[in-house]
């Protein structure tokens, strides 16, 4: 089977499942915004927070110094990609691509993703290996972050713990061989060993969100809200998984006989730091920039 019949076959599969979010996408966004301001609430009761206790030096770097740093590395992942499609963007325009995929996280489908292969396009990649490389790097994102949670938990929750650790490996081998049969061995292995950095990259930002509402943990414990972080974002439902992260996060905490509401806050935090500081840079990088400004591969 062709790859442009098999995306077509998957596209037909996922139409009832379209329809379904089409029709309810109102009532789903509508809940997930209680869900997100009601746990927010406990959460600040439960730890008996006030906001004006938040540590407002974390909260500035986490949107300064660290969304820069996840912009950068966003920005290598979307060039690291146009090499893996055979094509080119470069770094500045990577930069302003990936600023545009945060932002398209807000909205009740898969925006980043979107941006994301909209900008290999342009640069010249056929939409079907575009889609290919954009959906497959996604589920490796997911699958390493599953990996990694797996491992932390299998102490605690051994049944979800190698659940995750086994699953993540499936699937992380699966994605692997996809990016080497479409990009060659050696981008499959860059892909990797970024991916594996991203995870570092995420702890740390867990790490800081923790911290500004008063937590203190091993930054290896952080894993297992970072597979929540980054799964409830794949969730094309609501506006980049609003209040699924941070649900799943206080589930991750329950496991791992944490408290629950620090979880959910830190998974917010991290959540809002992360669109403020792509709202914050992306209109830098927009200035004096046409907007379909790529460079490609003559």
């Amino acid at each position: 089977m062709s790859r442009s019949s098999l995306l077509a076959r998957c596209g037909a599969i996922a139409e009832a499942p379209r329809r379904f979010v089409a029709r309810w996408q109102r009532p789903i966004v509508a809940a997930a915004l209680v869900l997100f301001l009601a746990g927010t609430i406990w959460s600040f009761l439960g730890l008996g927070l006030k906001p004006s206790e938040l540590n407002l030096t974390m909260l500035a770097l986490l949107v300064g110094p660290m969304g820069l740093v996840m912009l950068g590395f966003s920005a290598v992942s979307l060039t690291l990609l146009a090499r893996t499609a055979g094509v080119q963007i470069g770094f500045v325009e990577a930069m302003r691509a990936s600023a545009r995929a945060q932002l398209a996280e807000a909205l009740p489908l898969p925006g980043g993703a979107l941006v994301r292969g909209a900008a290999l396009v342009s640069a010249g990649c056929a939409p079907a290996k575009s889609a290919a490389l954009v959906i497959g790097t996604a589920l490796l994102w997911i699958a390493l972050a599953a990996i990694a949670a797996g491992v932390i938990l299998i102490a605690s929750t051994p049944l979800a713990g190698w659940a995750l650790l086994s699953g993540g490996i499936l699937v992380s081998a699966t994605a692997l061989i996809q990016v080497a049969r479409l990009g060659g061995l050696a981008n499959m292995t860059l892909t990797f060993l970024h991916r594996c950095a991203g995870l570092g990259l995420a702890a740390v930002r867990l790490w800081l969100s923790f911290a500004v509402v008063g937590a203190v943990l091993p930054i290896t414990e952080t894993f297992p809200y970072v597979l929540a972080a980054i799964a409830g974002s794949a969730s094309s439902l609501v506006p980049g998984g609003l209040g699924v992260s941070e649900a799943l996060g206080a589930l991750m905490a329950s496991a791992v006989h944490s408290a629950p509401q620090a979880a959910f806050l830190a998974v917010a935090v991290n959540r809002v730091t992360q669109f403020l500081a792509a709202a914050l840079f992306a209109p830098v990088l927009e200035f004096g920039t046409p907007l379909n400004k790529v460079s490609a591969n003559p």
